[in-house]
């Protein structure tokens, strides 16, 4: 208004998505679970390399899963200061610096929420204040086209599709047996207008050659985790059959939630899985076992020293595959699978 420049360089820019179904290599990195920020709890370490770590490996995007942020806030307000203190520079010390530095003003990002940036720990469909948190989301987070009942999203760059999960808003109590009339996708039985039925037709009618699921918790069956599918599994199987009656080709499930990194072929999770590890914890793993992984787990004891990091996925064109790489803070790569296309 009074002709002073509101910016200066370097300027911010931008790069557009490619157009759908274009057979294009890119890489995108995935990062979640993260640290606490700014609470009475004790703080996340500030010298973390992990975000440098993934600038350095250039990504075309970031998805961040689920916790983003682990202080399980009841308030409208308080839920509005996580946004604040994960996006500001220097707040709560510095330790997000370099996450707002070298991700959030570098790189298009999506997310999804999982129980502690839903609400509260093992937080369901019965959490009172979940409409606060969609609210929230809505207003410090781009999201995609969202349902009215949560925060399931989907989005396509080139050759791939995207489907990130709600595994919260929709979620049975985890105390409630296995079976039928347990659901962590449809709950509240909103079938056309449920997340379910949205992600069984989106992988049905999807032209991508590859889909990605994008799941705030863990898929593979052998994780004893009563939080994760493993106390879902009959829709788990539902779903996977699913994937293997329709002929469904090319589906890769993206997990976090046990703050350890993995890597199956299909053989445990019936598809090939990725977990990846939390940025910047003060420990590492939430459960005292780990499941079967066919490449191997990347961890240290329950609640012992980090074993922090985060993952990169890279598409190839020429020939169709997809590398999956687990990385630690310093960018080694700790777990790696490639998955030749089917088509």
């Amino acid at each position: 208004m009074d002709g002073a420049p509101q910016l200066v360089s370097p300027y911010p820019r931008f790069k557009t998505f490619p157009t759908p179904g274009a057979n294009v290599a890119f890489k995108f990195g995935i990062l979640t679970d993260f640290g606490e920020n700014g609470s009475s709890q004790p703080p996340v370490p500030h010298n973390v390399a992990t975000f440098q770590q993934m600038d350095a490996d250039h990504p075309d995007f970031v998805i961040i899963g689920g916790d983003f942020g682990h202080k399980n806030v009841g308030t409208l307000e308080d839920k509005r200061q996580v946004f604040k203190d994960l996006y500001s520079f220097h707040s709560t010390a510095g330790r997000y610096d370099s996450f707002v530095n070298q991700i959030l003003r570098r790189y298009p990002v999506a997310h999804m929420w999982d129980d502690h940036d839903y609400g509260k720990n093992n937080g369901n469909k019965m959490y009172p204040y979940k409409q606060l948190t969609y609210q929230v989301l809505t207003e410090y987070f781009p999201t995609y086209a969202l349902s009215q009942y949560g925060d399931w999203q989907k989005f396509t760059y080139a050759q791939t599709e995207f489907f990130l999960l709600d595994s919260r808003s929709q979620r049975d109590p985890n105390r409630e047996p296995d079976g039928p009339l347990k659901s962590m996708l449809d709950g509240d039985n909103l079938g056309a207008e449920g997340q379910l039925e949205w992600l069984e037709q989106g992988l049905l009618s999807s032209t991508a050659v590859w889909k990605f699921i994008v799941t705030p918790v863990v898929f593979n069956k052998t994780l004893p985790k009563q939080d994760s599918w493993y106390g879902f599994g009959y829709e788990r199987e539902q779903l996977a059959q699913f994937i293997r009656s329709h002929a469904i080709s090319n589906v890769i499930l993206l997990s976090g939630d046990a703050h350890f990194g993995a890597i199956d072929n299909g053989t445990n999770s019936g598809f090939p899985e990725m977990l990846t590890p939390g940025p910047n914890l003060l420990y590492c793993s939430t459960v005292s076992a780990s499941g079967n992984w066919s490449e191997g787990i990347y961890r240290t004891t329950q609640h012992g020293p980090p074993c922090n990091g985060y993952s990169m996925v890279a598409v190839e064109a020429n020939p169709p595959r997809v590398s999956l790489k687990v990385k630690d803070t310093q960018g080694k790569t700790k777990l790696r699978l490639i998955v030749n296309s089917t088509e």
